[in-house]
């Protein structure tokens, strides 16, 4: 069921409020540059139509064919958090600039959907997929600071979806995200060229039109030390050419010189089985982030 209806946004916001308090969503650098001409975070339609640089996705076409290209979109977590805290889990493949965004959000659009299956799956069918409030309710118990893990697995099963991570996507009139919805601006801790991304990240700010409107850009906070030198280590072993294929074994590729942690966070990212989303990682952190800072000299 799409939300429409005022009152069932208000709902949702409330459950929002009372739980994770706000929506997530992440980008690469050189989305992030467009997103700051344009004023706000776009629909991909939008950047396609505005002729605005962006990185491309393996589901682009997908999304196109399941009528979402024109959708923006959000997530009720900080995926980027789970890296971070030192768990088995690849940093945010979407991108390492991760925008906090107002859940009032969802009173600025048409129409809002709350899916347990990625919109970029074959036959996704969004008013399909759109789950009941009551449904999203059990997702975020008051008081949680994350999507309830217990819930998430229910409703999996009760919908037949092998996908896990809700997604909300927003219908917005003029295909856009106002920059007064955004709350905060987190930037994983990496270094490229010998340049953080997060002052990266602030120069852009500073000399776009929306210096003042938007929050400054904060570094990520590593609970485990070890994990920012790993943030590191990947950005270094991509700049220097290294990157991973769905049809390879990760730990097998890498360079002598890697690290023991870096072998381990590898060893643990091929148990849990999620060489495909650091595929992902790869491709779309080395052409959004990286070639785009050490072309564009930010």
């Amino acid at each position: 069921m799409l939300i429409r209806d005022h009152d069932d946004k208000a709902r949702l916001v409330e459950i929002i409020r009372n739980s994770t308090r706000f929506l997530w969503h992440a980008c690469q650098l050189k989305d992030f540059a467009s997103y700051l001409r344009l004023g706000g975070i776009p629909s991909r339609f939008l950047l396609e139509q505005r002729n605005m640089p962006f990185t491309r996705f393996d589901t682009d076409e997908q999304d196109r064919k399941n009528f979402v290209w024109d959708k923006v979109f959000c997530n009720l977590d900080d995926f980027g958090c789970w890296f971070a805290e030192g768990k088995g889990a690849v940093p945010n493949p979407y991108g390492p600039i991760q925008m906090r965004l107002c859940p009032e959000v969802i009173f600025d659009a048409e129409d809002v959907a709350v899916s347990l299956m990625s919109a970029g799956g074959l036959g996704f069918d969004r008013e399909d997929e759109s789950i009941e409030l009551e449904e999203f309710a059990k997702l975020l118990p008051r008081g949680s600071k994350r999507v309830d893990k217990d819930a998430k697995r229910e409703l999996l099963g009760l919908h037949h979806q092998t996908q896990s991570n809700p997604e909300v996507s927003c219908s917005m009139p003029d295909g856009l995200i106002a920059v007064e919805r955004l709350h905060g601006i987190v930037v994983d801790p990496i270094r490229i060229d010998g340049v953080r991304l997060v002052d990266r990240a602030e120069k852009l700010l500073v000399n776009s039109s929306l210096q003042g409107l938007l929050p400054q850009p904060v570094e990520r906070f590593c609970p485990r030390y070890q994990r920012k030198a790993l943030y590191q280590e990947l950005a270094d072993l991509l700049s220097s050419g290294w990157t991973v294929s769905d049809s390879e074994n990760p730990y097998e590729t890498l360079p002598a010189y890697a690290s023991t942690q870096m072998r381990g966070w590898l060893s643990t990212i091929e148990a849990n089985r999620l060489e495909w989303l650091l595929s992902r990682y790869c491709t779309y952190t080395m052409s959004g982030t990286i070639d785009e800072a050490m072309a564009s000299r930010l």
